[in-house]
């Protein structure tokens, strides 16, 4: 299973990405979701290879929330309990829309404990 990191900050996505791939993961790592990254998203997705989405709320090109709420209209097997906006300032994301889209919300700095904790959850919602 592939857990995606959305994450426009370079030293988090090589931490997440070099300490998920020693624990045995495959990690997809992206700086912004591109027209080109949302399409491989989806695909994963639907081919139900994406175990948990990670993606920071300040980025580029959109807001994580935003690419969030497209994936969700795009794709019908996105699991919204394995789903996280990550963000330093949990003030700045509106409350309704972040209920209306059903995404789950981490403040940063996420530790990797947390990052433990949501695959443990993630992994318990597989089918046996």
């Amino acid at each position: 299973m592939k857990i995606v990191f959305i994450e426009n900050y370079v030293a988090a996505r090589e931490v997440f990405s070099l300490y998920l791939s020693q624990k045995g993961y495959t990690i997809d790592v992206y700086s912004e979701p591109d027209e080109e990254v949302l399409t491989k998203i989806i695909y994963d997705i639907e081919s139900q290879a994406t175990l948990l989405l990670l993606v920071d709320y300040k980025l580029p090109i959109m807001n994580g929330l935003d690419t969030i709420e497209y994936l969700k209209g795009t794709c019908s097997k996105l699991n919204l309990n394995n789903t996280y906006i990550l963000t330093n300032y949990p003030a700045l994301v509106d409350p309704h829309k972040l209920k209306t889209v059903g995404c789950k919300l981490a403040q940063k700095p996420v530790t990797l404990a947390e990052i433990d904790s949501f695959i443990g959850k993630a992994t318990e919602e597989l089918p046996k």
